[in-house]
Formats: structure tokens, C-alpha cells, sequence
């Protein structure tokens, strides 16, 4: 039953995107989105790779994170991180200053992420991440938030996670509703994102 309701919320997320770009002009079709993580840990402290693929724009970003793991008693943990960002906008390189924190009740998990990005002579940007999941078996179903600056991105995502020794794989389909804001936003309308990360 619960594998059954993780296939009807993903097709019901590329069935509303079909039909919101169908529908209003408004929820343009910005274009498949590919997330792809490796990261691993070592005692207290953890690192990850991320590259961020936009094809549709020619958007190509790498970041790069590392810092200390640091739990909250059983129920989570919080991590502060610095680290580069390659590519983030004029083609330049930035500087990350990163937050996260985890924290579980039951079967229920709350992911939180803050970042300063910064790069001499040019303005800061703040970009932001809240997830929140139910947990069930292998899977995990579940709503998501992202800002950079004043524009975001809201909407709902299923996913898979499976370990194999010290290997572990998540995979998920996250789709982004993204409203015109701020006016004269370039990026707003849909998106499907592909998000797949190894853990070793």
C-alpha cells in the first residue's frame, strides 16, 4: 500500500506538470533539473560534492561543502560547513558559508539549510532549503522549500534510499512550482528535478 502511494504522488507530479504547462503561460516549463551528490563522513566530521545541471538554461554549477557533524542528543544533528561554489552566476567563483541541521520524531524528519555565497566585488546571495518528510520502509514522501535571495520554489517530492554495506543510494523526484517573484523573475514557472546521491 505504502509503495502503491509513493507511484500515485509521482505520477500525479508529472501529470500537474504536463497540465500546468498546458494551462497557463505562467507555469512555463523551465526545464528538467539534475541534482547529483557523493558524500561521505569520517568520525565527526562529513564532505559532499554536488553538481547542479540545468540543461534547458546552460546551467552548470559544481559545490563543494565540509565541516564538522555535530549530534543533538538521538533525535538529530547540526553541521556547520564552509566551501566554494563553481559557476554560481557570471561565471565566477564563490565563496560558501553553510548551516545545516537534521532532526527526526518517529517516522517524521525536518532538513533545514542556510548559505551565504559571496565573491569579491560582487553582491552576496542567501539560498535556503527546508525539507520535510514522512519515512516509511525504503521510501520517504514529503514537501520542500528553496530561496535564493527573494525568488523560491515550493512542492512536493517522493523518494527512494537503499544502503548496501558502506554504500549508500537516494534517489528522488522533487517538482517545483516557482512563482513570478521577485517582478521581472526570469526563472518562475515548473520544474522537475532528477536528484540522485551516493554515500560512502
Amino acid at each position: 500500500m505504502r509503495h502503491f502511494l509513493s507511484c500515485m504522488i509521482l505520477a500525479g507530479i508529472v501529470a500537474w506538470a504536463g497540465h500546468a504547462n498546458a494551462q497557463d503561460e505562467k507555469h512555463q516549463w523551465t526545464g528538467m533539473e539534475v541534482l547529483t551528490i557523493a558524500q561521505t563522513e569520517v568520525s565527526m566530521f562529513r564532505g559532499s560534492v554536488h553538481h547542479f545541471w540545468i540543461p534547458k538554461a546552460e546551467v552548470s554549477m559544481a559545490f563543494v561543502y565540509a565541516g564538522p557533524k555535530l549530534k543533538l542528543g538521538d533525535w538529530g544533528w547540526i553541521s556547520p560547513q564552509v566551501g566554494l561554489v563553481a559557476n554560481w552566476k557570471e561565471s565566477t567563483d564563490f565563496l560558501n558559508t553553510s548551516v545545516w541541521a537534521f532532526g527526526s520524531v518517529g517516522d517524521f524528519s525536518l532538513f533545514l539549510e542556510g548559505d551565504f555565497i559571496t565573491a569579491l566585488g560582487m553582491d552576496p546571495d542567501v539560498y535556503t532549503l527546508a525539507v520535510a518528510d514522512y519515512n516509511f520502509s525504503d521510501f520517504n514522501v514529503g514537501v520542500h522549500s528553496e530561496g535564493i535571495n527573494d525568488a523560491f520554489g515550493f512542492g512536493p517530492h517522493v523518494g527512494y534510499t537503499k544502503a548496501v554495506g558502506e554504500l549508500g543510494y537516494h534517489g528522488e523526484i522533487q517538482y517545483f512550482f516557482k512563482p513570478p517573484i521577485p517582478e521581472g523573475a526570469v526563472m518562475y514557472g515548473h520544474a522537475v528535478r532528477v536528484v540522485t546521491g551516493l554515500s560512502f
